[in-house]
């Protein structure tokens, strides 16, 4: 993705919240349960969620801010790792895998939200 772009950053973010719509209709149609269609959304669109973040943060901060995200999403698997820990006894993979997908995404729909919200609101006040 070129990095000098904003076109192709904005069409990113714009984009993702439609993936997830998009996938979780397809994901209802197939399986007729709203919480499988829900779970298979997010386990899809997270990847998605976390490139937009970042491209909102290279936008709203300049620069490149990968390893920001690199950093939060190893403290996220940190955390997941822990609970499955503490909550199981044991560390299964699958189900640290599913809820590190979930966490990522709980985590990143609140990025996502707040600095889509900081990008307009600066992008507003600077013209």
């Amino acid at each position: 993705m070129p990095e000098n772009d904003p076109s192709v950053s904005w069409l990113l973010i714009i984009i993702t919240p439609i993936i997830f719509v998009v996938l979780y209709m397809w994901f209802l149609k197939w399986t007729a349960r709203k919480g499988k269609a829900l779970r298979g959304a997010v386990y899809i669109s997270t990847p998605f969620l976390v490139f937009a973040v970042r491209e909102l943060m290279n936008l709203l901060l300049g620069g490149n801010n990968s390893g920001w995200v690199i950093v939060a999403l190893l403290v996220l698997v940190g955390i997941s790792l822990y609970i499955q820990y503490r909550t199981a006894g044991e560390l299964k993979l699958r189900k640290t895998l599913t809820s590190f997908l979930r966490l990522t995404f709980f985590v990143f729909v609140i990025l996502y939200i707040m600095f889509l919200l900081s990008t307009v609101a600066a992008g507003v006040l600077n013209g």
